[in-house]
Parts: C-alpha cells; sequence; structure tokens
C-alpha cells in the first residue's frame, strides 16, 4: 500500500532527477560538444566560463571552468578564426552561451565573437579566441605552451595565457615544426 508519505518522498525523488537532468542539460555547452578536457569537441560553456589557475611551470594562468589551461594562437590575435575542422580534435574553443558571456570578466580585456564553422560565441581575450588543448589531461597541465602545428595550410604557435600577461620563456617546441620562421611576436597582446 501506498501512503501519503511514500508518495511525497516519491515526488521529491522525481523532482530532483528532473533537477538534476535540466541543470546538466544547461551546462552541457548544447550542439553536441562536449566540456573541454574530455575529449574531442568544443569546450566549456557552463557558467563561470573563464576563470584561473596556479600552475607548477607557468604561475598563474587562465583557464576553463573546469580548471583546463586556456591558450590563444598568435595567428588568431587579430581575432580571425582558422582553428576549425582537424584542428578542433586537439584544440577546443572556450564557448560562452548569452548567460555565461554576461559573467566575463569585464575589465580583463575578455570578450567573445562568432565562430564560422558552427556560429557558436567563442570566449576571447583582447579579441584572440581561446582553446584549450586535448594533450592537457588534468587542470594545471601546460602542455600545450610554444606548441607548434598545421592544420589545413594553418600554421598555428600556442601560448598559455598567464594573468598577468607576461610573455612566455622561449622553450623549444612540442609540435611539429612550421615552415613559417616569424611565430613569435603576437603573444604579447594578450
Amino acid at each position: 500500500m501506498v501512503t501519503r508519505s511514500t508518495r511525497s518522498l516519491l515526488a521529491a525523488v522525481a523532482f530532483a532527477g528532473a533537477a538534476s537532468l535540466a541543470l546538466a542539460a544547461c551546462g552541457s555547452g548544447g550542439s553536441g560538444g562536449s566540456q573541454a578536457g574530455s575529449g574531442a569537441g568544443a569546450g566549456s560553456a557552463s557558467g563561470g566560463v573563464v576563470t584561473t589557475h596556479d600552475t607548477s611551470a607557468l604561475g598563474m594562468v587562465y583557464a576553463d571552468s573546469a580548471g583546463n589551461t586556456a591558450y590563444a594562437a598568435d595567428q588568431e590575435a587579430g581575432g580571425t578564426i582558422s582553428c576549425t575542422a582537424g584542428c578542433l580534435d586537439f584544440w577546443h574553443p572556450v564557448l560562452a552561451d548569452s548567460a555565461s558571456a554576461a559573467g566575463l570578466p569585464g575589465g580583463a580585456g575578455f570578450g567573445t565573437v562568432k565562430r564560422p564553422d558552427n556560429g557558436q560565441q567563442q570566449v576571447t581575450l583582447k579579441g584572440a579566441p581561446l582553446y584549450t588543448f586535448a594533450e592537457d589531461k588534468k587542470p594545471g597541465d601546460t602542455v600545450g605552451e610554444g606548441f607548434k602545428d598545421a592544420f589545413a595550410g594553418h600554421d598555428f604557435t600556442w601560448h598559455a595565457l598567464r594573468t598577468d600577461g607576461s610573455a612566455p620563456a622561449p622553450s623549444p617546441s612540442a609540435g611539429s615544426s612550421s615552415s613559417d620562421s616569424s611565430g613569435g611576436g603576437g603573444y604579447a597582446g594578450y
């Protein structure tokens, strides 16, 4: 026999389950994207899109909401997105919906830009689109620092975004070498 208290308990459990599903859907990033650091796909789009994280290698860096180091490519410093298609298997855009974009730190130069491939809003720092790196396995990793790679005819040099705006120390490239020897110089604008 189902009693009144059993019905109340069942209703509460059903409500909690529905609320959990609704919250999970809100934080999923939409359009089938996965959370940053969880494999191929789009970056984080949940509330508090940009945070900071203290790394052992570089000190304080900007990070996505999961603590994954945020990077920008020298070649995208002007805000033109070139990392599309296969590039996104390694570099995951830090995305923002309209609610989370409103919560970006205003005084630090954060904004958004519309991605040309899917129309999603990608977080920028002083115009440069932000990404996380698939090879960073846990929060605080900075494997992508100084990484050089190329996709679809576009060469990229990636830098972790330090909160103090300082440029990284020169280091050998961890990625494939680029035929473009002009690689540096763009970082100072971040």
